[in-house]
């Protein structure tokens, strides 16, 4: 009996999250004002969180499962929380300031700008539980701008501070970091060196990129402790006819890849390659993923753990102009051959688009066929295996949970001497077999915001690191879904 208990409290511990909630905006007209919705996965016990005449935008989620969200009124942004059945609903912040919410850090603190003119933010964090007349702590607040970037997984806030009015050889911005309770202040990086922020690691560092070539320019990671030290990408050997060094990602565990893009004459045309690299995210242990006498002109599209999915482009072609001609994976040990998972089904630049990895490790791809205006979606295993196809006609996907994916779905209806648009919400299973379920109802405009598990150990809530199709493992930022031309 005791070897029984101790197989289940495994399996427990292997499988720690459940089912996801989505959180999602919906409005009765295209483009009109937003509400917020909450549905389980499976598409019940959908519930209102939010609805008003104002619009409601979700931002965050807490340790027991309640939401936060700015309501955003004639006079100004207000945040609130709400249960996650949509009880509950207490204010966090309502003043006379213009004020919205950016996150909300695993200490259940409510990081929040305030807008004091067109060019001037500051930045604050106040408890999710503050009473009215809890005075809320300062992030930083000066005469110029501060602009939230990201929230660590160590509760380390990232933002950008206006350091001049005036660009100072092209520089006005640098980046730093604070605690969230406002202790441990540091400058990572910015004078006077136009950083560009990319994403945070979930071993604490910042990616960030200098315009030019290397060794001045390309990507590099700081850590954002009160001590930051910063570790150089691109140390590496590049070839003749260099463009770029391309950030492509994360892996589910960390580790960081990049695309060494070039073009260089072959018989007198112009023939592109690229070098494909796998590396710590202080750039050790890198390794090359694609070796051989000539790389092929490829860009790296996404990665789990053992595969990195790359697009491969004609070789006159930039990469970054059209669509690839076909997917591949290549093994993460840089040894072996690649396996094909996907060819374009025409020339168009639209054919044939690379949509996102899911939490689970399925490559999700479409192809698009002008004829017809019609999409088909499709999810292989990196490996090249039990390919399947998930959806037809739909936008594309939005979100992941642990074993779905939240596709946007357009849909005319006649209306009157024309037709009405409309943009729902529809989930199907990665692995495919069943048809594509709508899941938000009957609106005009629905749109994910995000999506969120609770841990079966603590039943402590946790936003998805990976919830989007194109994760750059960024608690607060703003996700970047999958670019699809319009039906």
């Amino acid at each position: 009996m005791i070897r029984l208990l101790a197989f289940a409290g495994a399996l427990l511990t292997m499988s720690a999250c459940t089912p996801g909630r989505i959180i999602y905006q919906h409005a009765d007209t295209l483009g009109g004002q937003k509400d917020l919705y909450v549905v389980r996965e499976d598409g019940s016990n959908r519930a209102v969180l939010a609805q008003s005449s104002d619009e409601e935008t979700a931002c965050g989620v807490t340790t027991d499962r309640r939401i936060v969200f700015t309501r955003q009124t004639p006079s100004g942004g207000d945040i609130y929380v709400v249960n996650e059945d949509g009880t509950g609903r207490a204010p966090v912040r309502v003043t006379p300031a213009d004020e919205a919410c950016f996150g909300v850090t695993g200490n259940n603190m409510v990081i929040f700008g305030v807008t004091v003119s067109v060019t001037n933010h500051d930045l604050y964090s106040i408890a999710v539980n503050a009473s009215p007349t809890d005075i809320p702590i300062t992030i930083s607040a000066t005469p110029l701008d501060e602009l939230p970037m990201a929230i660590g997984w160590n509760n380390r806030v990232v933002y950008a501070k206006q350091d001049v009015e005036v660009p100072v050889d092209g520089h006005r911005y640098s980046y730093d970091s604070i605690n969230d309770d406002g202790s441990q202040p540091a400058h990572l990086v910015g004078v006077f060196e136009e950083p560009r922020y990319v994403a945070i690691t979930p071993s604490h560092r910042m990616i960030w990129s200098r315009p030019g070539p290397p060794p001045n320019g390309g990507l590099f990671s700081t850590t954002t402790d009160s001590s930051p030290t910063t570790a150089a990408l691109n140390t590496f050997i590049h070839n003749l006819g260099w463009i770029e060094d391309r950030f492509c990602g994360l892996t589910p565990n960390g580790r960081l890849l990049l695309t060494s893009r070039g073009f260089y004459p072959v018989d007198g045309l112009p023939t592109g390659f690229a070098s494909i690299y796998l590396m710590t995210d202080d750039g050790g242990s890198r390794t090359l993923i694609n070796p051989g006498p000539r790389n092929f002109n490829e860009l790296c599209m996404g990665a789990t753990d053992d595969w990195v999915i790359v697009g491969r482009y004609p070789d006159a072609m930039d990469p970054t102009s059209g669509g690839p001609t076909s997917l591949w994976s290549y093994p993460t040990s840089g040894a072996g051959q690649p396996t094909r998972l996907a060819v374009a089904p025409s020339n168009s630049q639209f054919a044939l688009s690379f949509e996102g990895i899911t939490p689970q490790g399925r490559v999700l791809f479409s192809t698009y066929d002008a004829a017809s205006q019609q999409y088909l979606h499709f999810s292989v295993d990196p490996d090249g295996s039990r390919p399947a196809t998930v959806a037809v006609g739909s936008g594309g996907p939005e979100v992941f949970t642990l074993g779905q994916v939240v596709y946007s779905i357009f849909i005319q209806k006649p209306q009157g001497n024309g037709y009405q648009d409309q943009f729902n919400l529809g989930i199907v299973p990665a692995v495919g077999q069943n048809p594509l379920t709508v899941l938000a109802g009957v609106p005009v405009e629905n749109v994910a915001s995000f999506v969120y598990r609770t841990d079966f150990m603590t039943g402590s809530a946790m936003r998805c690191r990976v919830c989007w199709p194109h994760s750059l493992v960024d608690r607060g930022g703003i996700p970047i879904p999958s670019p699809l031309p319009p039906p």
